[in-house]
């Protein structure tokens, strides 16, 4: 992937940062954009995967309800280096604390692409079990999460085509 030039600074890697409520579609968002990236259903038994997509490396966590579930995506990025890092988040606490220490330390290289989710899904609309729906009914299924991860992978798109 080719360095980017922001604000004077060369950038090199992007962080999409989907901060929302428990329960909000966090995961289910991530795991329908790892669907329109790869063709392929996220691997249910998987928390963090690394994909190559359109020649980028892409760095997924698919949780991050938790100080010690961030901290663990915090530290798979670290190891496993990549172009584009996509992490959900809560909104409060220490998941947060932990999202904000990687941005600040991954700052000076990176685009920062935040997202910030505040509609929460309806009980009955919520994917506890996303990952068991077939991908051709994800639209209809989970409207907001589809709509959400289709822009997300137009902004992905936009990110490695520029």
């Amino acid at each position: 992937m080719a360095r980017r030039i922001i604000k004077n600074q060369f950038v090199s890697k992007a962080n999409i940062i989907l901060f929302g409520t428990g329960n909000s579609g966090k995961t289910t968002t991530l795991r329908i954009l790892y669907y329109l990236l790869t063709g392929t259903t996220a691997p249910a038994n998987k928390t963090r995967v690394q994909i190559t997509y359109k020649g980028s490396k892409i760095d997924f966590a698919f949780n991050g309800d938790t100080l010690d579930v961030v901290e663990g995506n915090v530290a798979f990025f670290e190891d496993n280096p990549c172009d584009i890092a996509v992490s959900p988040t809560r909104t409060d606490g220490g998941p947060v604390i932990a999202m904000n220490y990687f941005i600040d330390k991954t700052f000076p290289m990176t685009e920062n692409i935040i997202w910030k989710k505040v509609a929460d899904i309806p009980v009955a609309k919520r994917a506890s079990k996303g990952h068991l729906v077939a991908p051709k009914n994800y639209a209809k299924n989970y409207p907001q999460s589809s709509f959400l991860a289709s822009k997300l992978k137009d902004i992905i798109d936009d990110y490695i085509n520029n």
